[in-house]
């Protein structure tokens, strides 16, 4: 009996430590990623309004590197997120930058810029999260 519940108890320690870490994990740094895609904002937005269905397949939850021109930056408690512009003015890609972005010195609005995020889809705009500046 005592072997049993000392084999449980060594099983619920090792579950227990396990899930903490789960819960405590950081999110991947994407630095080191290399994009699954590389897409232009006005070609990624173009195929998730054509179909979305298809778009899901090809760019949902991968590593996707778009580049366009930033058309907003926006900086608040929450964090950063920049806006890339399409040909389309109802629908753009907003980039939600990772915790601890800090803008780089002279980026501004109507920039050249690429940016590599995890895609999390689309509802009026695509959404990456997670995202850097893609350095190539």
């Amino acid at each position: 009996m005592k072997k049993v519940l000392l084999i449980g108890l060594a099983v619920a320690l090792t579950v227990g430590i396990w899930i903490y870490r789960e819960y405590n994990r950081a999110p991947a740094d994407l630095s080191d990623v290399k994009a699954d895609v590389e897409i232009t904002a006005v070609d990624l937005v173009s195929a998730f309004s054509d179909d979305e269905s298809s778009a899901n397949t090809l760019y949902l939850d991968k590593i996707v590197a778009v580049t366009g021109e930033l058309s907003q930056i926006r900086q608040d408690t929450s964090g950063v997120s920049l806006t890339i512009a399409s040909d389309d003015p109802l629908s753009s890609v907003i980039c939600e930058m990772q915790k601890g972005f800090a803008l780089p010195e002279g980026l501004v609005e109507g920039d050249a810029v690429s940016v590599k995020g995890q895609c999390t889809g689309y509802l009026m705009d695509v959404v990456l999260v997670k995202s850097i500046i893609n350095n190539k």
